[in-house]
């Protein structure tokens, strides 16, 4: 009879572990899909503008809200599709002409030599009218003279209180520091050569590369699933330092004006495969060697973050500094996820449980990346 009772409360108690494991997976789950479209693709970022100035010429890439550009919002969803920016596209362009100005030492503008508004690849769908919150500009200036002064007015904005973050570089200068700062409704110029340039340039720049992670689920996630399918910090430390190597091999040969002879979306697709790949290795029991597909798939995340600073700066090859300093702070960040996920686990690290919660987040994570995988894919 001892023994009936003792097997029943082994049972009973198995059973209360098992619905709590049920419970904290139908809460992870929940989770999960409530926020998996809380990712976008790398690119272009809203509210960012970056000017690089090289002799007489200079290149300008914005990213203006789409409440700018209220007459091209044609249903009124606060969103710009690629069918609207393209309908008022010569009126976008005409706007940013008149609110987006570089002039030197005598108050002459720049003459704007190619400019090009376009929907960023988010808003561009098939069948449905899928909207962005910005727009993309490139634009291309000069002036028949070298410029002693360059002064950078911006007034592009929808709303009193927007801000736009901008990174400024005067290549001709022998610093070479780059100018970081905000337009506002109350700063809407600032100086990027000549006296009275700022002299508090971009020292922290590399939180830029910290806010370009956290800004992006997909980086958290991969990076998460790399520590559920490894086992503790010794383990994790080969796959996570080739993923680094890897990830800073193929966004300096894209620095250096490497192509990738695929299309974006692709590079896209694959990131977020890479997402449910990591976790499938746990779900799934795959013996493999973690750090060889941690590096190949790193390689494919550069050939990302590459495109996205391409679209926010352009030609990457002159930002020198500034892209090893964004790229630090990437890889800073990529740490720091690491350990907070190792920290988690500790706190769990009772067998059956660290089990549990390694499942469950296992299968949140390849849920998500499946999800993004087939979203990234035109169709």
């Amino acid at each position: 009879m001892a023994t009936v009772m003792t097997t029943v409360t082994v049972r009973s108690k198995k059973a209360g572990f098992d619905m709590k494991r049920i419970g904290l997976l139908m809460l992870i789950l929940w989770f999960t899909f409530g926020q998996m479209n809380m990712a976008s693709a790398h690119g272009l970022e809203a509210g960012q503008v970056s000017v690089l100035i090289d002799n007489v010429n200079a290149a300008v890439i914005i990213a203006p809200y789409a409440s700018a550009f209220p007459f091209a919002d044609e249903n009124g969803d606060g969103l710009l599709s690629a069918a609207e920016v393209d309908t008022h596209k010569d009126a976008i362009e005409a706007l940013v002409m008149e609110r987006v100005i570089l002039r030197n030492e005598a108050g002459q503008a720049a003459t704007v030599r190619t400019m090009d508004a376009s929907a960023p690849a988010s808003a561009s769908g098939e069948g449905e009218q899928v909207g962005a919150d910005f727009v993309q500009i490139s634009m291309r200036v000069a002036w028949q003279t070298v410029p002693a002064v360059v002064d950078v007015e911006y007034t592009l904005f929808g709303s009193a209180d927007e801000s736009i973050h901008y990174l400024m570089l005067d290549n001709d200068s022998e610093a070479k520091e780059v100018i970081e700062g905000t337009f506002n409704s109350t700063v809407t110029v600032t100086r990027l050569r000549g006296e009275g340039t700022p002299t508090q340039t971009g020292n922290a720049i590399w939180l830029s590369g910290i806010e370009h992670v956290l800004s992006g689920y997909d980086h958290i996630l991969f990076i998460l699933a790399l520590v559920l399918a490894t086992a503790g910090l010794r383990k994790l430390l080969v796959p996570l330092t080739a993923f680094t190597l890897a990830h800073t091999i193929t966004l300096a040969a894209v620095a250096f004006g490497f192509e990738p002879p695929v299309p974006p979306w692709l590079i896209e697709a694959t990131i977020a495969a890479s997402i449910a790949i990591l976790a499938a290795i746990y779900l799934f029991g795959i013996k493999v060697d973690v750090w060889w597909v941690a590096a190949l798939l790193g390689l494919v995340h550069g050939l990302g973050f590459g495109q996205a600073l391409t679209a926010s700066l352009g030609s990457l090859q002159q930002w020198g500094s500034t892209l090893i300093a964004i790229t630090f702070g990437v890889e800073l960040t990529h740490l720091a996820i690491a350990l907070v996920g190792l920290g988690a686990l500790w706190l769990v690290r009772k067998p059956r449980h660290d089990v549990a919660v390694r499942y469950a987040a296992s299968i949140a994570i390849f849920c998500i990346g499946l999800y993004w995988t087939l979203e990234r894919i035109p169709i």
